[in-house]
């Protein structure tokens, strides 16, 4: 688990740890537990809403293309033996809203150890009143978590964070985060639970969906059956605890209750058509009555099967993302289907109501023997293979969706999932497989494998990165941080099994899928990576990781390099603490974990929905951003060992610190310089804009990274503007 490094400079940046995160901050007592996590019952300000300022780090794919990453969100203290919850399912909105403004007028921003939001493990950070010197305003999206653990009562403690985050376009390191959470279970510690919760998903405006039900509820008075909420967090009073229950939501004004106690049979954890879209933000999704159902406000769901021509049912949660395939609708969704067997992705528009329009329709079945061509591999010659990833707990703790779709640079539409060579809930032999075919006819698409793992040879397929020949990082030999990954780099690795990690886990071994803006897809998987040990000799390390494959459009096929690994390690900008990812979750002992990857949780547009031209598939730009779910430990003694004091093979008297956290990951660098405001043009606005900023010595006028404000960067900048982009 040696920290991997993929860009020219690092070698440079000795020490590689990389700033980072929002919310990042540590105890102030340095003591170990109890740690600075919020408890998510105590009313009013931080612990219900809190407003916070995240710097990004740099962080390099091992092919070298720089990204920033930051934790947005810390799980919340429900129990004194522990840091804070665990983490289920999480996502990010699927649009981008530009000129939004800033949802919170001050935030709390740190750069000092101990400093954060906490009023009793924290000291006061600073409040500040950003400025903004995008001449549209500030971008904005929204994320969200559910979270789970056993109080010190011996309650299920369930609750549903979320944060609206803004960005200045021409500060794109510098995220503003307001934090609410959403909604809980219960008033406090040991109470009794009043519902289980299941994530679903959240819109650019805040509006965040999930459903719940009364399962093994203690407390009174108790969900009794089915239902999905909306909570609006733009709207949530931080004085009132949102206790989800039989009589709604505690906080009335924010919460809305779409179904409503439904005994009839299950709905998936719910997707939505965003307000930026349709007035107001809307449920859309799938249910277990064979349906796709949208909200109808004031009247209640709409219900169809057209969705899905040329089947007999569905599973999972349904897809959404903006990306228009078909003339009349406003995006379009995507659910797994069953035409005899769970073998098919049906595809449809949305119109601007939720509604399907059965003319704007396709079921893609898979074919026998899928195939790939970079480099060339057969799947699964000896059996029918089956879209997974649906099965268990999924159904109704999520995540949102199993599938992922989107449209290509030639307008062609895109599907990609997760299957295995059997029906099996914990088959480790698995692959992600795409189909790419025209919206407009019925002729037959086009089925390519994305990644794949062969279980019964031990093997997979091969992971890129810029390591010369030998594929492993710091042996000084051809091609290694040369800037490219090209036919002088070797391997880094392999897709690998579950059962080759030893961990006690049988499958699956990949998540399932996301797209970016230029058909990349990004997902989660366990893998075997080269290194060497202190003194030179070869091993292989099994791992679980972040991976991106990169859409060759021209071969139909996708290259995949890795972007996170266990064992990474960042320093916060915030907390100046270093800080190590020890896991990310792609299985639990029967099934798919809810907490891993999914579909939503990739933001589908192009970064600040900019049109850049023509970039390459690989540049940072094309993705919008990603949220996952991930442990990190921080080194917060300095002795370099990152111990969770918590754990069963940690030290119990160390003082480190451990949390579970939704992490972000997204593009920090604008197209070129001399477009100071990132709207994508270079002219008079971008010089106003950083005159502003250097006025007032603001680091978004750093544009020679030096980390001072001062004349170089003024020549800096009018040197870009002179060349433009």
């Amino acid at each position: 688990m040696n920290r991997r490094i993929g860009a020219l400079s690092l070698v440079a940046l000795a020490g590689l740890a990389a700033p980072v995160m929002a919310q990042d901050s540590v105890d102030k007592y340095a003591a170990g537990l109890p740690g600075d996590a919020l408890d998510p019952w105590t009313t009013g300000v931080p612990n219900q809403a809190a407003a916070y300022v995240v710097d990004l780090t740099p962080m390099y794919t091992s092919c070298g293309t720089r990204f920033g990453i930051a934790p947005l969100i810390k799980t919340s203290k429900t129990n004194p033996a522990f840091f804070g919850s665990l983490f289920s399912a999480s996502s990010i909105s699927s649009t981008l809203q530009n000129g939004a403004g800033l949802h919170s007028p001050v935030y709390r921003a740190w750069n000092v150890p101990g400093e954060g939001i906490n009023p009793t493990h924290n000291n006061p950070a600073s409040i500040i009143n950003p400025n903004i010197f995008a001449g549209d305003g500030a971008s904005q999206f929204g994320v969200g978590m559910a979270e789970f653990s056993t109080d010190a009562g011996g309650t299920n403690s369930n609750n549903i964070l979320g944060a609206i985050v803004n960005y200045d376009p021409a500060r794109p390191g510098r995220l503003y985060v307001t934090k609410y959470v959403a909604a809980n279970n219960q008033t406090n510690v040991g109470t009794g639970d009043t519902a289980q919760v299941g994530y679903g998903s959240v819109d650019s405006s805040g509006n965040i969906f999930f459903r719940a039900d009364g399962f093994g509820a203690t407390g009174a008075p108790a969900l009794t059956a089915n239902n999905i909420f909306r909570v609006r967090m733009q709207n949530r009073n931080p004085g009132i605890s949102n206790q989800i229950s039989n009589v709604g939501g505690a906080d009335a004004a924010a919460t809305n209750w779409l179904v409503v106690n439904d005994a009839a049979f299950n709905h998936n954890p719910p997707q939505n058509l965003p307000a930026d879209i349709t007035a107001g933000g809307r449920y859309i999704g799938a249910n277990f009555n064979t349906q796709y159902e949208w909200e109808i406000p004031g009247f209640p769901m709409g219900t169809t099967t057209v969705h899905r021509p040329g089947t007999t049912d569905h599973r999972g949660s349904a897809a959404f993302t903006p990306r228009v395939l078909w003339g009349g609708t406003v995006g379009t969704s995507a659910v797994l289907s069953v035409a005899g067997a769970t073998n098919s992705i049906s595809v449809f528009g949305v119109n601007p109501d939720g509604s399907v329009n059965p003319a704007n329709t396709r079921t893609l079945t898979l074919p026998a023997n899928p195939t790939d061509v970079c480099p060339a591999y057969t799947f699964d010659n000896d059996a029918t293979s089956f879209f997974e990833n649906y099965r268990s707990q999924v159904g109704f703790r999520g995540g949102v969706s199993q599938v992922t779709v989107t449209r290509d640079a030639q307008g062609r539409g895109m599907a990609a999932a997760m299957i295995a060579s059997t029906a099996n809930a914990v088959n480790p032999w698995n692959a992600i497989i795409a189909a790419r075919f025209n919206p407009g006819d019925s002729s037959q698409p086009q089925w390519r494998l994305v990644a794949w793992n062969d279980t019964p040879n031990s093997t997979g397929k091969p992971i890129r990165g810029d390591y010369g020949a030998d594929g492993i990082a710091f042996t000084g030999d051809v091609g290694e941080f040369d800037g490219v990954c090209d036919a002088l780099d070797g391997p880094i690795g392999r897709i690998a099994s579950m059962p080759e990690l030893q961990i006690g886990l049988a499958g699956p071994s990949i998540s399932s899928p996301a797209f970016d803006s230029a058909g990349n897809v990004w997902f989660l998987a366990t893998v075997a990576l080269n290194k060497a040990d202190a003194n030179g000799i070869p091993f292989i390390d099994f791992d679980s990781a972040l991976i991106r494959a990169i859409y060759d459009e021209a071969n139909m096929c996708w290259h995949l390099e890795l972007a996170l690994e266990l064992g990474d390690t960042f320093t916060g900008k915030n907390s100046q603490t270093k800080w190590q990812v020890q896991f990310m979750e792609v299985a639990d002992s029967n099934s798919v974990a809810s907490g891993t990857f999914w579909s939503a949780n990739v933001l589908p547009s192009r970064w600040n929905n900019t049109n850049f031209g023509n970039l390459p598939n690989s540049a940072s730009q094309n993705l919008g951003g990603l949220v996952l779910s991930a442990k990190i430990v921080y080194d917060a003694d300095n002795d370099a060992d990152f111990s969770d004091p918590t754990s069963s093979s940690g030290d119990p008297t160390s003082k480190d610190e451990a949390y579970n956290v939704m992490l972000y990951i997204g593009n920090i660098d604008k197209r070129c310089e001399s477009d100071f405001n990132g709207d994508g043009f270079v002219n008079g606005d971008d010089y106003d804009a950083f005159a502003s900023a250097f006025d007032i010595a603001d680091g978004a006028a750093d544009v020679n990274h030096d980390g001072f404000v001062n004349g170089d960067d003024y020549d800096y900048f009018a040197s870009f503007f002179d060349q433009g982009c």
